[in-house]
């Protein structure tokens, strides 16, 4: 299976286990459901090495992202996990995720610095980390690319 989407439903309990058990899947798509769990990156989310689209936003999952999911998921393009209440500091590795177009981060219970290796992030497209509990700059080159020189960050 390479394309799994099981947005807009009302699935509830805690993602399963099995779900990454196959190398080939590169699309999940599990926003908009009941989903709880408090180690989703460092357990279940971590087996799934080729993911370029991740979405768990708007569940009811928490806990932190651990630096290892950033350093094993460098191909992710899109990551959304807004709505949820995960918490914790964005890890520096985020900027190892070089060719990600949006990063999704809104409306959880993140703190910290904004992390300066979103600099990193050359393709960089949409960036929403709303909520009041960022603090510090935006990194000053964040956007400025040669294929995508206006960025607008939702801060």
């Amino acid at each position: 299976m390479q394309y799994l989407g099981l947005e807009r439903n009302r699935l509830s309990g805690e993602i399963s286990s099995n779900l990454c058990n196959t190398s080939s899947l590169y699309h999940l798509d599990l926003a908009d459901n009941l989903f709880e769990g408090s180690d989703v990156f460092g357990s279940i989310l971590m087996n799934c090495g080729n993911l370029q689209y991740l979405d768990v936003s708007i569940n009811n999952l928490s806990g932190v992202i651990s630096p290892e999911f950033f350093e094993m998921h460098t191909l992710l393009l899109y990551l959304g996990l807004r709505q949820n209440t995960f918490n914790g500091s964005v890890p520096l590795e985020v900027g190892n995720l070089m060719h990600m177009v949006n990063f999704t981060v809104a409306y959880n219970r993140f703190s910290g610095e904004i992390p300066q290796s979103l600099a990193d992030c050359l393709d960089l497209e949409t960036l929403e980390m709303q909520a009041k509990f960022f603090e510090g700059t935006v990194p000053s080159k964040i956007g400025f690319s040669e294929s995508h020189p206006s960025i607008r960050p939702f801060i």
